[in-house]
């Protein structure tokens, strides 16, 4: 039992008298709210404002609806999850913090799991809309992954998703160490990977379009040693030459002896047997002009092998290839055309 206070249609307020300790509050002898140990509002609507269009009500069963201005704009089901119903605009959600900190506001997304596995998707975000039948669908996502959840290494990594013909597919991976796009994992350790099997793979491009303009700069610790420029409708490729950057500068040396030890020849690459190329055996220039030579010959590396999650599963010895920089043999033979001019020279001379 409880006591009552009843607003009743037809004979005005009533009070009724007992010794539970419970007070029901009622309209034509429904109760509208029960007040005890808690408040009970039985379902009801909770109206926080003047004109009764602000509100919290609970008419679904283990669900809290708010509304604002006559409409729902939160609700909190029965599995936590909080839904915002917003009519657009800019800043829909905000967040703030009026502490004097250099860190700013905070949100954080956390899987407070007891028994945490490797490759755990931690936390998403997806971005949602309706397609052309009225169908919800996610176009495109972030993930948030540990990788490794071992106390002491973890590490995590990011991925990237969008929609492509009805299925989400990872488009870009930031891991602890590497940005990866188009690829779940890297060949040669570097930290942009970009794998593509269409067109073109990077794209740069800079305005102003004419006058050199510098695209990408090569940089160590002695500086900028490199760049690519565009200059109208040219690219160049440069290498640092500074007079001032050299010393031991000699003039006086046999081109045309160490020229006769290349040895040019036709091949194609077992990759493209349809392309026959001019050009040289890596190894057998090494002697000759070692600075156009990259890698050891018959070098071979250990590679992870990766899945298509890009887990690690096993191992594999691959060639770690020799290259060639053949520009590196322009001086070569530019000096060798001078001592042939020379000689030709002297020759006519006779």
């Amino acid at each position: 039992m409880a006591s009552t206070i009843n607003a009743d249609t037809s004979d005005g307020l009533k009070l009724t008298s007992d010794t539970s300790g419970v007070v029901d509050i009622q309209s034509a002898g429904t109760t509208k709210m029960t007040v005890g140990s808690t408040i009970d509002v039985q379902g009801n609507e909770l109206v926080l404002d003047a004109d009764a269009d602000t509100s919290i009500h609970a008419d679904t069963d283990d669900q809290i609806d708010f509304k604002i201005g006559g409409t729902d704009r939160l609700t909190i089901s029965s599995t936590g999850k909080v839904t915002s119903t917003q009519t657009g605009g800019a800043s829909n959600f905000e967040i703030q913090t009026t502490a004097d900190s250099t860190l700013g506001s905070d949100l954080t997304l956390y899987q407070n799991s007891s028994s945490p596995a490797d490759n755990d998707i931690i936390s998403f975000i997806s971005f949602a809309g309706n397609d052309s039948g009225g169908t919800k669908n996610t176009y495109s996502q972030i993930r948030g992954v540990a990788n490794d959840v071992t106390d002491g290494t973890e590490d995590g990594f990011i991925t990237f998703f969008t929609q492509v013909n009805g299925t989400l597919s990872e488009k870009m991976r930031i891991t602890e160490d590497d940005v990866l796009i188009g690829s779940t994992s890297t060949n040669e350790s570097e930290r942009l990977h970009v794998a593509h099997t269409g067109g073109g793979v990077v794209s740069l491009m800079r305005t102003p379009n004419s006058g050199n303009t510098s695209i990408i700069i090569f940089r160590n610790a002695n500086g900028n040693v490199g760049s690519v420029t565009t200059n109208g409708s040219s690219t160049a490729y440069n290498t640092s030459s500074d007079y001032r950057l050299k010393e031991n500068v000699e003039y006086s040396f046999d081109a045309t002896s160490r020229l006769k030890q290349l040895k040019p020849c036709r091949f194609n690459f077992k990759a493209d047997t349809d392309t026959t190329l001019d050009g040289f055996l890596a190894h057998e220039v090494s002697d000759i002009v070692p600075e156009a030579i990259t890698g050891t010959k018959d070098a071979t590396k250990v590679e992870d092998v990766y899945d298509d999650d890009g887990n690690v599963t096993g191992t594999e010895t691959v060639i770690d290839a020799q290259s060639i920089d053949q520009s590196k043999l322009v001086p070569l033979l530019v000096k060798t055309i001078q001592e042939l001019e020379a000689r030709i020279t002297a020759l006519e001379s006779e």
